[in-house]
């Protein structure tokens, strides 16, 4: 009746800052719809972050890391429809692997809020070192059932390797926009699914605050410079970007 247990010492994974989403960044017309091209450049500090450690059972320290951060583009393109002042949208972009969601929200004179759903598609490198023991209840020498932990014995591997994983996300926006200018906010988070093994492991959700302000230069051109704060199981990541954005209204 032996069964057997697997534990996962050393890990590590990259992981991205969680999708950024916000609405139209200005007074749509009713019943009119618009595009939006974007494109960024982001900068945040490299964190090889802790996520988990501590001692299993047998007395063996164990560490999971997050490997996240660093320089990167980004790119998006995004679709907006509004009614009176009830608008939904949907957009698709790239940042460190691709994502797509949908909008809802409603969009004022010079305000708007909305909440946001989809699903990222991330290319990560994972590493890790793991155990496999084998245990269960045996008969000994005086045909009593015994529990042995470890009576088959334990065999330890490593592997590295790149792997697909899909992640849903969500959040809200806000945004205040007057004249030319704006000022927008977008909380977002997502938690990865790493497989090791055939097994998905509990690890903590990311979540990414994106703080931005933008100028219309034009009707059909923005610029925008933002801060962005990402936070994982108590550790702050800190970043930048800036970017800009073509309207085809």
């Amino acid at each position: 009746m032996g069964c057997s247990v697997t534990r996962v010492y050393d890990f590590s994974m990259t992981a991205s800052e969680a999708p950024e989403v916000h609405g139209a960044n200005a007074e749509q017309k009713p019943h009119s719809s618009s595009w939006r091209f974007s494109g960024k450049v982001n900068k945040s500090v490299h964190e090889n972050v802790v996520i988990r450690e501590g001692l299993y059972d047998n007395g063996k320290k164990y560490e999971w890391r997050y490997e996240i951060g660093g320089n990167d583009f980004s790119g998006k393109a995004d679709w907006f429809y509004k009614s009176r002042h009830f608008m939904i949208g949907t957009g698709v972009g790239y940042k460190d692997g691709l994502y797509h969601h949908g909008t809802v929200g409603v969009n004022t004179s010079h305000m708007e809020l909305g909440a946001f759903l989809g699903l990222f598609h991330q290319y990560s490198d994972l590493e890790y070192t793991l155990e496999n023991c084998e245990t269960g209840w045996y008969e000994d020498e005086y045909d009593q059932l015994s529990y042995d932990p470890v009576r088959a014995g334990c065999n330890s591997s490593s592997d590295h390797h790149y792997r697909f994983n899909t992640s849903p996300f969500m959040g809200a926006f806000w945004a205040l926009y007057f004249s030319k200018f704006y000022l927008n906010y977008n909380v977002s988070f997502y938690t990865p699914e790493p497989d090791v093994e055939g097994e998905s492991l509990n690890v903590p959700s990311i979540t990414s605050n994106y703080l931005n302000v933008g100028y219309r230069i034009t009707r059909w051109l923005d610029y925008s410079v933002g801060a962005i704060l990402t936070a994982t199981d108590g550790n702050l990541i800190w970043g930048v970007s800036s970017g800009i954005s073509f309207y085809l209204n």
